[in-house]
């Protein structure tokens, strides 16, 4: 759902700012409408949403499994596989970075945030 949700914001902004902020909206909403989603890790995707003209947001909440310093020594790793299971070849990548939009991932436990993780454009150059 997530791979195509980019590819339809890639498609219709054809600069940074073309048309940007309506399409995260749309993107959000239709990953929102998807809620809750469990995983098998102990993760349940609660809810998506457009937190500003260029962010789409998932809060997902973690198990008792799940520890804040386990994000932070991880958060590189999982950033870099992220990209890659979304974005596989360089022409993808390259076409992500050139999208003014950032995916912000809040990992919580019991309503408290252990950990945020932040694509940001230039992220999908780097993995």
């Amino acid at each position: 759902m997530v791979i195509a949700a980019v590819m339809m914001l890639a498609a219709a902004c054809g600069s940074k700012n073309d048309g940007v902020a309506e399409t995260v909206r749309a993107i959000a909403e239709q990953e929102n409408a998807t809620c809750p989603v469990t995983y098998h890790d102990g993760r349940v995707l609660e809810s998506v949403e457009a937190t500003d003209n260029r962010t789409i947001t998932y809060y997902i909440e973690c198990d008792e499994r799940y520890t804040a310093d386990e994000f932070k020594q991880a958060e590189k790793m999982m950033k870099g596989e992220m990209i890659n299971a979304i974005a596989a070849d360089d022409v993808n990548k390259l076409q992500r970075s050139q999208v003014d939009v950032e995916y912000r991932y809040v990992y919580k436990q019991g309503g408290k945030v252990l950990h945020t993780l932040t694509i940001e454009p230039a992220d999908w150059l780097k993995y």
